[in-house]
């Protein structure tokens, strides 16, 4: 689907973040049931490099996620509904939790905003911020199959089926490269 040289950014939760280490469970971007894997720069690295790209930069940095995830977090500790004064904002007051804890939200995230701050610039300063955004480059993969619809080499209902396709895979003529025994 990206031609090699093609240019790939991504953004998710970073699960090795200070606030998501300090809040463990409570992690306001674990984000159940949304976000079904969580992801620190070593193993998101590791996948990029393994899915034929090259990180060209990356950054940790997020005001909003970083401020609004690290008070998130806390109220999720210390009260219930989870995500309450996200959902606030995200719906405009349009959402679950009675009167009471919508106000205690509101007054908890005033009075822990300066922490969430200084929390949010110092672990983004040194690398450990709520997010990881990586900009990746396409290469080749040494087979020369760049995209998903070209990794089957034969059969299947795609117009070209039977036909080779160039780079097919030496140690598998006419398979999958990934897998010897099957076919796409």
């Amino acid at each position: 689907l990206l031609r090699p040289g093609g240019i790939l950014v991504m953004e998710v939760p970073n699960f090795g973040s200070w606030q998501s280490r300090l809040t463990g469970a409570n992690a306001f971007h674990l984000d159940p049931p949304r976000h079904l894997y969580q992801f620190t720069e070593s193993s998101l690295g590791a996948l990029i490099g393994n899915a034929g790209f090259e990180i060209v930069g990356h950054e940790t940095a997020s005001l909003e996620m970083g401020v609004i995830g690290a008070i998130q977090s806390w109220l999720n500790t210390w009260m219930t509904p989870r995500d309450l004064f996200y959902d606030m904002l995200r719906t405009r007051n349009q959402c679950s939790g009675t009167a009471g804890s919508k106000v205690l939200s509101v007054v908890m995230a005033a009075l822990t905003m300066p922490f969430a701050l200084t929390v949010t610039l110092l672990e983004s300063a040194f690398g450990h911020g709520p997010v990881l955004r990586y900009f990746c480059r396409k290469t080749a993969s040494p087979s020369g199959i760049t995209s998903p619809s070209e990794r089957c080499l034969s059969g299947g209902s795609r117009p070209d089926a039977g036909r080779p396709l160039e780079g097919r895979s030496a140690r598998y003529p006419g398979r999958c490269p990934e897998s010897a025994g099957s076919r796409c």
